[in-house]
């Protein structure tokens, strides 16, 4: 395991995407990220949803675009009642994730995830092989992350990923 700061952070990542020829999956934790602080958030959070969506749509630069063969899976951990941001996420997901970049995305009841020890921060696996598991300050902003490329330090995240898809997910749609 590699300790990366977020000046490496989008490196890495771009780096791994780059290569990956198969599957992405990624489990998200937090239930507000410091990063998205931008209008259409601000807007939502003011009850401006219409303007929200329009803001998103506008706006709309999906990071993951090119990789059309590849599978992409994402589970958020969520806690109910949804707040207000992760309304937003859904949503971001409706219009953005799924039908541009081609997600299949699914929710999870914290309450429902059993023993599982999930990661404190979001973590990214690229073809099953590469792990990038994010540290978060308590605002949801990225300050480093913990990077996995060798075979037995990646094996507890594909253990993870297995018995996360075996649980009942609410697909987002």
């Amino acid at each position: 395991m590699k300790i990366i700061d977020v000046k490496e952070f989008d490196n890495i990542v771009d780096s791994f995407w780059d290569e990956m020829q198969y599957e992405f999956f990624k489990v998200e934790v937090l239930q507000y990220y410091g990063e998205s602080n931008g209008p259409s958030l601000k807007d939502w959070l003011q009850g401006n949803h219409e303007k929200s969506l329009e803001i998103m749509r506008k706006n709309a630069k999906p990071w993951q675009e090119g990789k059309e063969g590849v599978k992409k899976i994402r589970i958020h951990v969520v806690k109910y009642p949804l707040s207000e941001y992760i309304q937003w996420e859904i949503e971001h997901y409706k219009n953005i994730n799924i039908p541009l970049v081609g997600e299949e995305i699914y929710l999870i009841d914290w309450r429902k995830i059993g023993d599982l020890k999930l990661p404190k921060g979001d973590t990214m696996i690229f073809d099953r092989k590469k792990v990038v598991s994010n540290i978060y300050n308590e605002n949801g902003m990225v300050i480093k992350a913990e990077v996995y490329d060798i075979e037995n330090e990646v094996k507890s995240f594909l253990e993870l990923r297995d018995r996360l898809l075996k649980l009942p997910l609410e697909k987002v749609r």
